[in-house]
């Protein structure tokens, strides 16, 4: 037992938990949505009650989750054509992405607020020289609250 009373997790009777393995786009939604709920303050509220290899396991599990946001986010940007900034000062925007001003549009929001979001990670974006070039799909989450 543990000096919450609980039985270690190898003890005979007591099945482990299965990892839950989550890959590219469910990664970076997720990371997304934690920062979007305030993953930061909540944490620390959290981290007395669980034991040191909880709490160890939890930092793990998170540092593994935004690794693999940040791996897909690169994969991505890399199948879709070069990361490498362009130094036209408006680059052309591929087919799935949108201006700022037709996110904000969409969103309801103003152009700034699209920036904001798109630095914070919020918005799926790159820049790929002055201005923003917005995931059309990334805006339509967001619009339904699933971002």
């Amino acid at each position: 037992m543990d000096t919450a009373g609980r039985a270690p997790l190898s003890s005979p009777g007591r099945r482990r938990p299965r990892p839950a393995p989550v890959t590219g786009p469910a990664a970076w939604v997720l990371t997304v949505f934690l920062r979007k709920q305030g993953l930061t303050e909540w944490l620390p509220g959290v981290m007395p009650n669980l034991t040191a290899v909880e709490r160890e396991q939890l930092m793990e599990a998170l540092m593994d989750l935004e690794q693999t946001a940040e791996d897909y986010k690169a994969w991505r940007a890399s199948d879709l054509g070069s990361s490498v900034v362009v130094d036209s000062e408006v680059a052309a925007g591929l087919p799935h992405e949108i201006s700022v001003r037709d996110a904000a549009g969409v969103l309801g929001v103003s152009d700034r607020r699209v920036r904001q979001m798109c630095e914070s990670g919020e918005l799926e974006a790159r820049k790929p020289g002055w201005s923003w070039l917005v995931d059309r799909s990334s805006v339509e989450l967001y619009g339904r609250g699933a971002a």
